[in-house]
């Protein structure tokens, strides 16, 4: 069977939202008449978190489930192997596709733009979420906007849920994710290693909702990752080089929020737990 895309799905313990991520796609798949071939890949270390995974996806056509180790790089990889459609798509699987059009715009702008090695949007906050996600949200969408190269749709990296590439052009130039990154900014080292080869990426107006959960401890638990994630990257091809294609990613928080947490407690926590991660980083034997 020929696909016109292959939708990558990884998915770790969340099977109720993983219901909802695959309901959405299904839903626009047939609305919309696509033909994708729908790749769900359990990172957990549970059989019976695969089982359950099982017994969800009876009613999603041309679903398959893979195991992987633990690590969102290795899933996507996983993903990426078994895809059998030249356009691939990764959505988390706290990601829920809203309004129509989203499979679709990912597909024709690859088929109208052969230059474009990868293509994605933003995330959109979910309608039940908390300050501290809320604020998490918006920083995500802040920092994709701060890649953008001016005047243009082309950016220098994206948001690994939120995110479509050509297998083919990836295949060709040996760009796969770094399975060693089982922490913060897992999606970023793979943009390093694009823009090293001169690949184009691609800002579109395809959004979805990213429906986090977090509190202020994952909020802190998240920048110390990220910063883990700096400093590996840094290691493996230099901080030259790193420091002219990336832009740090950081948790800003907006100025907008009904509940009432200092900005300056959120941005100095983030900031601390950052500079530890780097820290850790540095120390860390990868």
């Amino acid at each position: 069977m020929s696909f016109q895309i292959t939708v990558v799905v990884p998915t770790h313990r969340r099977s109720q939202k993983l219901e909802l991520c695959l309901m959405s796609i299904s839903k626009q798949a047939l609305a919309e008449k696509i033909n994708l071939q729908l790749l769900i890949v359990d990172n957990s270390t549970s059989p019976n978190d695969s089982l359950e995974i099982q017994n969800l996806i009876h009613s999603f056509c041309a679903a398959q489930v893979f195991r992987t180790t633990t690590g969102v790089n290795a899933a996507r990889n996983k993903g990426l192997k078994n895809a059998e459609a030249n356009i691939v798509l990764f959505i988390d699987d706290d990601c829920v596709l809203l309004g129509p059009g989203f499979i679709q715009k990912h597909i024709d702008f690859h088929q109208n733009n052969s230059l474009a090695f990868a293509a994605g949007g933003q995330y959109l906050v979910g309608s039940n979420a908390n300050y501290i996600e809320r604020e998490y949200v918006l920083a995500q969408r802040a920092w994709l906007c701060r890649g953008q190269v001016s005047g243009s749709q082309e950016v220098r990296f994206l948001l690994g849920g939120n995110l479509s590439i050509k297998k083919e052009v990836a295949s060709k130039n040996n760009i796969f994710f770094d399975e060693k990154i089982v922490y913060g900014g897992s999606e970023t080292e793979f943009f390093v290693q694009a823009l090293r080869l001169g690949l184009m990426s691609f800002r579109i107006e395809a959004d979805l909702s990213h429906d986090c959960k977090m509190n202020f401890a994952e909020y802190c638990r998240k920048a110390f990752r990220q910063g883990r994630g700096k400093a590996y990257r840094e290691k493996k091809w230099g901080r030259e080089v790193c420091n002219k294609l990336y832009i740090q990613k950081t948790f800003e928080n907006q100025k907008n929020g009904s509940i009432q947490i200092s900005k300056w407690v959120l941005k100095s926590a983030q900031s601390y737990f950052f500079k530890k991660g780097y820290s850790e980083g540095w120390k860390q034997k990868d």
